[in-house]
C-alpha cells in the first residue's frame, strides 16, 4: 500500500477530517489534501508527528508493515506478484 493509502485510511478509521488533521499538524488543508493525493510527501517531522498520532511505526505509514488495520491480505497479495 502507498503512503497516500494509507494515510487516508488511517484518517477514514479515526474519522478525522482533512481539516482537523492539517489543524493538528499546524499546515494547510490543502498541504494535507497534497499528501493523500500523493502530489506531495510529507517532510519526516510530519510522518513522526502522524506515527505518534496514529501509534503506528514509521514502516507501517510508509507501506513496509501491512498488518495494523486489517489482515495481512494486502501483503500476501503483494508477495504473490
Amino acid at each position: 500500500m502507498e503512503l497516500k493509502e494509507v494515510l487516508r485510511k488511517l484518517r477514514l478509521h479515526y474519522r478525522y477530517s482533512q481539516r482537523e488533521l492539517a489543524g493538528y499538524l499546524g499546515i494547510d488543508r490543502s498541504t494535507y489534501a497534497y499528501y493523500e493525493s500523493g502530489k506531495t510527501k510529507p517532510p519526516l517531522n510530519t510522518l513522526l508527528e502522524l506515527s505518534d498520532l496514529y501509534k503506528v511505526s514509521l514502516d507501517f505509514l510508509v507501506g513496509r508493515e501491512w498488518n495494523v488495520l486489517g489482515s495481512d491480505t494486502e501483503k500476501e497479495e503483494q508477495d504473490s506478484e
